[in-house]
């Protein structure tokens, strides 16, 4: 049975360069930020995009207020369950059938367990979550 939840998601901005991940997650690690996921999309002009996704939005919110973080609020799926050796297909037909159109997806299957974090297109979330409620 797959559990799933609509979680807040921030981009953040930073130069493409040896030691910014660290220095930010150290920055968090700081401020006591618990991250279900780390996304990183590297750019062509010198900079790279972060997606961070927290476990609190309210703890998270309060770390960029604290720190001089630029960061894009936004939101995200994750879909977590048990690997049949189908998940993935079962997950992505239960999207297909409604007809959304997935922007970003990153998934990972550890120790029996399948997790993903899906971005749809935008306007499609609550769309997304209904089809998720049926899983």
């Amino acid at each position: 049975m797959a559990i799933w939840k609509r979680l807040c998601d921030y981009q953040i901005d930073l130069e493409d360069r040896p030691g910014e991940l660290a220095r930010l997650t150290s920055m968090m690690r700081a401020a006591d930020i618990g991250i279900i996921g780390i996304v990183t999309h590297g750019q062509r002009g010198g900079d790279t995009t972060i997606t961070c996704v927290p476990e609190s939005a309210e703890q998270f919110q309060d770390f960029l207020n604290s720190s001089e973080q630029k960061a894009t609020r936004g939101e995200v799926f994750l879909v977590m369950a048990p690997d049949s050796g189908g998940t993935l297909i079962q997950v992505m037909e239960h999207v297909a059938r409604e007809g959304i159109n997935i922007k970003n997806f990153h998934a990972v299957v550890i120790q029996g367990q399948f997790g993903c974090l899906v971005w749809p297109e935008e306007g499609s979330n609550d769309t997304l979550e209904q089809a998720l409620a049926s899983l």
